[in-house]
C-alpha cells in the first residue's frame, strides 16, 4: 500500500467513521430531545384541558355553595327557595332542592311524583353528612348525555334544613375536547375515577378502560387511574404516545393521543436533511482528502524512488526542483542539490581514476625500461673489468645507456609530478563531497526534529480542543436545563391563569434564549470536532512524513558510507603515489652519480688502472642500487596502478 492509499485509509476511514457515529448521535439526541418536547407539550396541552373541565366544574360547586350558605344564614323561606331553584334552572341545566318535611323544588319545571321522596336518594344523605359540597358520579340523562351531579345541604343555625343541587351537562367536555388541535391527528378523551369513558369519540360512559377491546389502553388503564401525570407510549406496539393528567380533584383524567409518526415527523425530515448533508460532506472530504494525499504522498513517493536510485548507485537522473516552501519542498530541494554535486563529484574521482590507471601504466613501462637500462650498464661494467683492452668503448657504451636511463627516469618523475597533482585534486574533491553530504545530512536532521516540534505542537491543539468541547457540553447541558426550567415556569404561568401571563412571557423568552444557546453550543461543537479531525489528520501527516525523512537521512547515511571508502581509497592512493616519488627522485639522483662517474672515468683514460678498478666498482654499486630501485618502483606502481582499478570498480557503482 502506497503513501496515498495508507493516507487515505488513515484519515478517510476514521472521519467516515467519526461522521456516521455523528449523524446516529445527532438523529438520536434529535430524537430524545424531540420526544422530550413532546411529552412537555402533551402534558401542558393536557393541563390546560384539564384546567379548562376542572374550572367549569369548581364554577358549579363554587356557586351552589354560595347559594345554600345563602339561604341559610338568612333563614329563606320556602317560597324564596322555589323562586331562587327556578332562576337557577333558567341559568343551568337544572337547579333543585329537597327537604324532609315538604315537597320536592324542581327549578327546571319536571313532572315529580307526589311520592317522591328526597331524603332517600344518594345525593341527598351524602350532602346532609358533609359540610361541604358533594359531587356524584358522572351518569346518563334521560337523553343519554353525560350528566354529573352537585349537592350541598342547608344549614340554619346548625341544624339541617335541606339539600340543594344541579346537574353539570358534560356536552362542554366533549365540545371541548373536539375542538382541541392536538398535532395533526391526535385526540383527546376523558375519563371517570372509576374508568368509564366521559367522552371519548369510540367509547360511551357505558365502556370501561379497563375491558374495552383496545390492548394498549387496557393495558395502560391504571398508569393513566394512578392520579399522577404520565407521559408514555404503546407499550404492546410503537404507534402512539400518550399524556393523562388528573381533573382537579374529581378524580377524572384526561387523556392525550397522538401517533408517534407525527411526533418524529420533524426528525425523520431532518434525518434525510442530514443524510444528504453527510453524503455531499463525504464526497467534498473524499476530493479533499484525495488532494492532501497527493499534495503529501506525490513528492515523498518521488523522493523515497530517487534515493533507491541513489542508493544503488545510478545519479543520471536528478528530480526537478519544488517550488514550495514548507519542510517537503526544503528536504526535495536538498536532495536535487545533494544528487547533483554527487553526481559532479563521481564523475571527476572517475576521470581522476583513469588518468591514475593510464599513468601508472606509462609508469610501468617508463620503470622497465629503466631496469633493462641499469641492467645493461652493469653488464657493461662487468665487461670493463674484465677486458681492459676495450674499456674505451665500453665505458662510452655504458654511458650513453645510463644517460638515456637518466633520461627515463626523468620521464617517470614528470608522470609522478602530474600523478601528485591529480590525486591532490582528487582527495580535495572527495574532501568537498563529504562536506556536502554532511551538510545535507545537517539539514535533514533539521527537518526531521522540525517535524518532530510540528507533531507535538498538533498534538497539543488537540488536547486543546479536547477540553473546549467539555466545556461546550457543559454549556449545552446548562441550556437544556434552563429550558426545561422556562417550559415549568410557562406550565406554572398556565395554571395562574391572567395573574400569570406576564410571567410567562418572561418564560418563554428564557425558553427561546436557552434553545438559541444551545443551538449555538451545538454550532460550536460541530467547528470543533471540525477542527480535531483537521488536527487529527494533520498529526498523522506529520508522522507519515517524519517516517520518511528518517528513510530519507538513512538513505543519504549509506551514501555517505561509500564517499567514506572512497576517500580511504584515494588517501592510500596518495601515500602510494608520494612514497613513489620519493623512490623516483632517489633513483634519479643515483642514476646522475652513476653518469657522472662514468664520464669522469672516460675522460681519465691516462690514469692507472687501480683508478679504474675503483671507479668500476663505484658504478657498479651505483648501479645495483638504481636496480633495487627501480624495483622498487614496479611493485609501488603495481600496488597504485591495483588502487587505481579498485577505485575505478566503485565508481562504476555510480551511475551518471
Amino acid at each position: 500500500m502506497n503513501l496515498r492509499a495508507k493516507i487515505m485509509m488513515l484519515v478517510g476511514v476514521p472521519l467516515i467513521f467519526v461522521f456516521l457515529i455523528l449523524l446516529g448521535t445527532i438523529y438520536w439526541k434529535a430524537s430524545d430531545s424531540i420526544k422530550d418536547v413532546a411529552s412537555r407539550e402533551m402534558i401542558q396541552m393536557a393541563e390546560v384541558n384539564a384546567a379548562n373541565i376542572n374550572t367549569a366544574l369548581q364554577a358549579k360547586s363554587r356557586q351552589l355553595e354560595t347559594v345554600t350558605r345563602l339561604w341559610g344564614t338568612e333563614n329563606a323561606s320556602y317560597d324564596e327557595m322555589m323562586l331562587g331553584a327556578q332562576e337557577f334552572a333558567t341559568k343551568t341545566s337544572d337547579f333543585f332542592v329537597g327537604f324532609p318535611d315538604q315537597p320536592f323544588i324542581d327549578g327546571a319545571g319536571f313532572d315529580i311524583p307526589s311520592d317522591f321522596d328526597a331524603t332517600s336518594r344518594g345525593w341527598y344523605k351524602e350532602a346532609a353528612e358533609s359540610t361541604k359540597v358533594c359531587q356524584s358520579a358522572v351518569y346518563k340523562a334521560a337523553n343519554g348525555t353525560p350528566v354529573v351531579s352537585f349537592s350541598a345541604a342547608i344549614r340554619s343555625g346548625g341544624n339541617l334544613v335541606g339539600v340543594a343541587g344541579c346537574d353539570l351537562n358534560l356536552d362542554m367536555a366533549r365540545d371541548l375536547l373536539s375542538k382541541a388541535k392536538i398535532y395533526e391527528t391526535g385526540k383527546a378523551f376523558l375519563i371517570s375515577k372509576e374508568g368509564n369513558f366521559i367522552y371519548h369519540d369510540k367509547y360511551s360512559l357505558d365502556n370501561n378502560i379497563s375491558s374495552v377491546d383496545d390492548s394498549d389502553l387496557k393495558a395502560l388503564a391504571s398508569t393513566f387511574l394512578s392520579g399522577k401525570p404520565v407521559f408514555t407510549s404503546s407499550p404492546n406496539s410503537s404507534d402512539n404516545f400518550y399524556a393523562s393528567v388528573p381533573v382537579g380533584d374529581s378524580g377524572w383524567v384526561l387523556v392525550l393521543c397522538v401517533p408517534q409518526a407525527e411526533v418524529y415527523a420533524s426528525s425523520t425530515e431532518l434525518l434525510g436533511i442530514m443524510v444528504g448533508i453527510t453524503i455531499a460532506a463525504f464526497v467534498l472530504l473524499a476530493a479533499i482528502l484525495f488532494y492532501i494525499a497527493r499534495l503529501i504522498s506525490v513528492p515523498v513517493e518521488n523522493l523515497a524512488a530517487f534515493a533507491s536510485n541513489v542508493a544503488r548507485g545510478d545519479l543520471r537522473s536528478v528530480p526537478q526542483p519544488l517550488d514550495r516552501t514548507d519542510e517537503i519542498g526544503t528536504l526535495h530541494n536538498a536532495f536535487c542539490n545533494m544528487t547533483e554535486n554527487l553526481r559532479k563529484l563521481i564523475r571527476q574521482v572517475s576521470e581522476t581514476a583513469g588518468r591514475v590507471a593510464a599513468s601508472s601504466s606509462d609508469l610501468t613501462a617508463n620503470t622497465q625500461e629503466a631496469a633493462q637500462a641499469s641492467e645493461f650498464a652493469a653488464n657493461s661494467v662487468a665487461q670493463i673489468a674484465e677486458t681492459s683492452t676495450s674499456q674505451s668503448e665500453t665505458i662510452v657504451s655504458a654511458a650513453a645507456m645510463m644517460q638515456e636511463a637518466s633520461s627515463s627516469i626523468g620521464e617517470v618523475a614528470d608522470v609522478i609530478k602530474e600523478i601528485v597533482s591529480s590525486a591532490k585534486m582528487t582527495e580535495e574533491e572527495t574532501r568537498d563531497g563529504q562536506a556536502i553530504l554532511n551538510h545535507t545530512i545537517s539539514k535533514m536532521n533539521t527537518l526531521k526534529d522540525g517535524a518532530a516540534v510540528v507533531t507535538e505542537t498538533v498534538r497539543g491543539l488537540q488536547e486543546s480542543a479536547h477540553e473546549v468541547s467539555s466545556i461546550v457540553e457543559m454549556i449545552t447541558s446548562i441550556s437544556e436545563q434552563t429550558n426545561l426550567l422556562a417550559l415549568n415556569a410557562a406550565i406554572e404561568a398556565a395554571r395562574a391563569g391572567e395573574h400569570g401571563k406576564g410571567f410567562s412571557v418572561v418564560a418563554d423568552e428564557v425558553r427561546k434564549l436557552a434553545e438559541q444557546s444551545k443551538e449555538a453550543t451545538a454550532n460550536i461543537s460541530e467547528l470543533l470536532n471540525g477542527n480535531a479531525v483537521q488536527m487529527d489528520k494533520t498529526f498523522r501527516a506529520m508522522e507519515e512524513q517524519s517516517v520518511n525523512v528518517e528513510n530519507s537521512v538513512e538513505e543519504i547515511h549509506r551514501s555517505g558510507e561509500k564517499f567514506t571508502a572512497i576517500a580511504s581509497h584515494i588517501e592510500s592512493l596518495s601515500e602510494s603515489i608520494n612514497h613513489i616519488a620519493q623512490i623516483a627522485q632517489s633513483v634519479q639522483q643515483n642514476n646522475q652519480r652513476a653518469v657522472n662517474s662514468i664520464e669522469e672515468l672516460s675522460s681519465g683514460s691516462s690514469d692507472a688502472d687501480t683508478k679504474m678498478q675503483e671507479e668500476v666498482s663505484n658504478i657498479s654499486a651505483v648501479t645495483e642500487e638504481q636496480a633495487a630501485s627501480m624495483s622498487e618502483i614496479a611493485a609501488a606502481t603495481r600496488t597504485l596502478s591495483e588502487i587505481a582499478g579498485e577505485l575505478q570498480q566503485i565508481t562504476k557503482q555510480f551511475q551518471t
